[in-house]
């Protein structure tokens, strides 16, 4: 059987329980463990206190022993002894040392024997006697860096202490034994929670209180090596012995580097707060009970009015309810889901009403600028749409993005940027002083009016234009440029006022991007005669026609910013631009290459260069697309034209070079200027034509010789040389030899049997 969700009644019930309920339980959580807590902390404060009090019975101990034996090493008696050879007339003085010996064997002090070693007699003397000893086999204790140390042996602990005190060398050692059973009666007794015992350096036991337990614990756990891994006077580590977690503090001795140390067990710490615990527990669920019965008799009581709304409300419609909503909503939620319907009703018909408002608004805007609307019809939908109707001075406002280039965006960017253009247009301009903002092609327009007929208006439409400009910088990182058009009072002259609008921003060409621009301004003088720069674009033309790319930029450079020269009209602009471009066509025709190979993708040129928009991008424009591509292409046709005049020129030296040639004749035989071709020759071939001519005559006199027995004389007049005088001398200063003396030694080289080195 499916049932319906809790209800208001139980929420409410519920609400008042936990309220109830969740601190009670979360104060007794926190007393329990902070109790327990606070027992622990008191256990091992205790603990460390005993085992401060431990170390400073024991280093006390081991203090006065050290500084008896060093008073009585330092006495004058002790000292004349120790000095004395192992004879036996010395006998009465050994037997007064060893009966001063054994007054430093107190009970008090637990030393259990004393010895005195006489490191260069080889002698020592102690309760055992006196005898000599052998330093190098019996004694390796011996050697300690300091003057006093303390060792563990397996009776005890030794004090070894030397005179004198850091001499490698000294000449007497005393030591002093304590036994184990004298430390354990040190340690005092802690708690019946824990044990405390003692380590040396070496992490040997030295003292207990329960050797069982002790051995028992370092043996099975790793206290041993942590205790060696950490550093510092003291501390606290926790270790697992058995099924038990142990708190374990340890004071570290400065005097002797031994360890004291106490385990507790922390269970048996919180034995005592875990009967708290319990206790509490008890009383919360007592304290639970009680809340929850005035929860719910109080919530019956709070709830009566809710249920006679609802019945009210709701509850004729319960039936007609969708089942999983009666699952999922309280009686609240169901009246508050009612009121909500009516609501979201009336909220999507003002919705649906607002927007096709908004519609109208922007469709009779736009009208305005196309001119579609008359008189008597602007009055009734200024009316019906509740705009403004006595506006004595009204502008149109222009505002367009100057370029998408070096920013974030794209091209298929541009509609969305202007409709962004839109909004913020929107934002910034007077309530009651504009009408709807629209976007027109790639133009954002704005008509803006006043009820005054103060020109001084006109200051604050150029600082909105500003306000504008800095909010599309701050929030879109683009600059747009504003087009205003002049002040009129009329709505039917509002395509008038569009027109100027636009035509003030194509004056951007002049005055660069993200400019305010008034057609008033523009206008503002009386019309005078312009000029095109004709000395400039000649010069401009001869310097592209010889492939000069460097004067050709510079020129191309000042011809730009000649164009937009006071007095300045952007029509006159225009049409400088096309004579511009039409002259660089004609000097592409004169040469014989059509137009078209600088067009891309048909696009058209004319379109391309009207697009641009300041006088950087004409003269990218005009070097990217016109200029650097008819240097390139004259470039090549001239590159051609070179090789094909050289290869003539050398053609008929070839073919005719037994005749009276001369640079003249060829240059009339290719229909060419002499001077062009003797240029042309030289930089193409490497020499000049005199030179080249004289090259190639001496190869063939030098084949003649080798290959024929033709005369010398008749080989200079073949070769047109004035006399055979001439001819050898042009050949002994080229080849080093005359011909004759060539002929022999070529003849030769056969008869030789061996190629000339």
């Amino acid at each position: 059987m499916k049932t319906r969700g809790l209800t208001y009644l139980n929420k409410l019930v519920l609400y008042g329980f936990l309220l109830g309920v969740v601190p009670l339980l979360a104060l007794g959580f926190f007393s329990y463990f902070r109790t327990s807590g606070t027992i622990q902390e008191y256990v091992e404060e205790g603990n460390f206190q005993i085992l401060k009090l431990s170390q400073s019975r024991i280093e006390q101990n081991l203090k006065t022993v050290e500084a008896s034996a060093t008073t009585m090493l330092h006495s004058p008696f002790v000292e004349s002894v120790l000095s004395l050879p192992l004879e036996g007339k010395y006998y009465n003085e050994f037997e007064q040392l060893t009966g001063t010996i054994r007054q430093l064997q107190v009970f008090e002090l637990g030393v259990s024997d004393i010895e005195f070693y006489n490191m260069h007699g080889k002698w020592q003397i102690g309760n055992k006697g006196i005898y000599p000893f052998n330093q190098d086999e019996s004694h390796p204790t011996l050697d300690i860096p300091q003057k006093t140390i303390w060792e563990s042996n397996k009776n005890g602990i030794r004090m070894i202490s030397k005179k004198p005190a850091y001499d490698p060398d000294p000449d007497v050692i005393i030591t002093a034994d304590i036994p184990f059973s004298h430390l354990r009666k040190l340690l005092l007794d802690t708690s019946p929670l824990g044990s405390v015992f003692m380590l040396d350096s070496e992490m040997k036991l030295l003292g207990y209180q329960d050797e069982s337990f002790t051995r028992a614990f370092l043996g099975e756990t790793e206290l041993a090596n942590q205790l060696k891994r950490l550093d510092g006077d003291g501390g606290k580590v926790n270790v697992h012995y058995g099924k038990q977690e142990y708190s374990v503090t340890f004071i570290r001795s400065s005097l002797t580097g031994w360890m004291y140390v106490s385990a507790v067990s922390i269970d048996m710490i919180t034995q005592e707060s875990k009967a708290i615990g319990q206790f509490t527990i008890w009383i919360c669920l007592i304290i639970t009970f009680a809340v929850l019965i005035f929860s719910v008799m109080g919530s019956n009581r709070f709830y009566s009015p809710i249920r006679k709304l609802y019945a009210t409300v709701v509850g004729q419609d319960v039936q007609q309810q969708p089942l999983h909503n009666l699952k999922r909503e309280d009686e609240l939620q169901q009246i508050g889901t009612r009121f909500h319907s009516l609501l979201n009703r009336q909220q999507e018909m003002s919705g649906q009403i607002q927007g096709q408002v908004v519609q109208l608004n922007q469709f009779f805007v736009q009208k305005l600028f196309f001119g579609e609307v008359g008189p008597r019809e602007i009055k009734e939908k200024l009316s019906d749409l509740q705009f403004p109707q006595s506006w004595q001075r009204m502008y149109v406002m222009a505002v367009e993005i100057d370029t998408l280039e070096g920013s974030r965006y794209e091209g298929k960017d541009l509609d969305l940027l202007l409709f962004a253009v839109n909004n913020i247009a929107g934002e910034l301009a007077p309530r009651r002083a504009f009408l709807n903002p629209i976007v027109l092609h790639e133009s954002q327009l704005t008509i803006l009016g006043t009820d005054s007929s103060d020109p001084s208006w006109e200051e604050d439409v150029f600082k909105l234009a500003e306000e504008i400009q800095r909010a599309v910088r701050t929030y879109l990182g683009i600059s747009v440029s504003v087009g205003l058009s002049y002040a009129f009072e009329e709505w039917t002259k509002v395509p008038k006022a569009y027109k100027e609008a636009i035509d003030a921003l194509r004056y951007r060409v002049k005055l660069g991007h993200e400019t305010i621009i008034s057609i008033r301004d523009i206008f503002a003088d009386s019309p005078a005669e312009t000029s095109y720069p004709v000395k400039i674009s000649d010069e401009l033309r001869q310097a592209v026609h010889a492939s000069d790319l460097e004067q050709a930029t510079f020129l191309l450079h000042q011809m730009v910013r000649e164009l937009v020269v006071q007095p300045f009209h952007f029509h006159d602009y225009q049409f400088s631009l096309m004579r511009f471009l039409s002259e660089l066509g004609s000097l592409l025709q004169d040469q014989g290459i059509s137009i078209r190979t600088l067009m891309k993708d048909d696009e058209s040129i004319v379109e391309s260069l009207f697009n641009l928009r300041t006088t950087e991008e004409v003269e990218a424009w005009f070097k990217e697309v016109v200029v650097g591509p008819v240097l390139l292409l004259l470039e090549e046709r001239r590159s051609h034209q070179f090789r094909k005049i050289s290869e003539a020129v050398i053609q008929i030296i070839h073919d005719e070079y037994d005749t009276d040639l001369t640079l003249e004749l060829c240059a009339d035989r290719i229909e060419y200027h002499p001077h062009y071709v003797s240029k042309v020759f030289r930089q193409e071939a490497g020499v000049n034509f005199g030179d080249y001519l004289l090259q190639y005559r001496l190869t063939i006199a030098k084949k003649m010789l080798v290959e024929t027995n033709m005369k010398i004389s008749d080989i200079s007049e073949k070769l047109k040389y004035t006399n055979s005088t001439n001819f050898i001398r042009s050949f002994r200063k080229v080849e080093g030899e005359t011909p004759g003396q060539y002929r022999e030694r070529m003849q030769e080289i056969p008869a030789a049997g061996s190629p000339m080195k």
